[in-house]
């Protein structure tokens, strides 16, 4: 179930591998510790910045190619926001891409009694 594809798959094998759930769980190859007493201290500062170079490029190319492609969902007006839902904060200077993600831990409705 891990490595289903959560982006389109390419017919030209040149191309990245495709994006799966397994990459964000698993440590990425080649990132086991062999002989932990003969690694020199420069050889660590550079695998771990090898390694959180990877990640980066893994969280790029999740925004860019799976979230990216999501559509947002048709909002009926029946729709209530509640706290603990996940939002998008918009910000018309930025593509959606770039809006940050956040949680709602509090409601202000308007006099109404519409949270908007």
């Amino acid at each position: 179930m891990n490595n289903r594809p959560l982006t389109y798959l390419s017919e030209y094998p040149s191309e990245l591998k495709v994006l799966t759930p397994s990459m964000f769980l698993q440590s990425p190859p080649g990132n086991q510790v062999n002989g932990i007493d003969q690694i020199e201290n420069a050889s660590l500062v550079k695998s771990l910045n090898y390694v959180q170079s990877l990640r980066e490029k893994l969280r790029m190319r999740f925004k860019r190619e799976y979230l990216g492609l999501l559509k947002p969902p048709k909002r009926r007006h029946t729709d209530i926001i509640k706290v603990g839902d996940i939002v998008l904060i918009r910000n018309d200077k930025t593509k959606r891409l770039h809006w940050p993600l956040a949680k709602v831990v509090e409601i202000f409705p308007e006099r109404d009694g519409v949270s908007r």
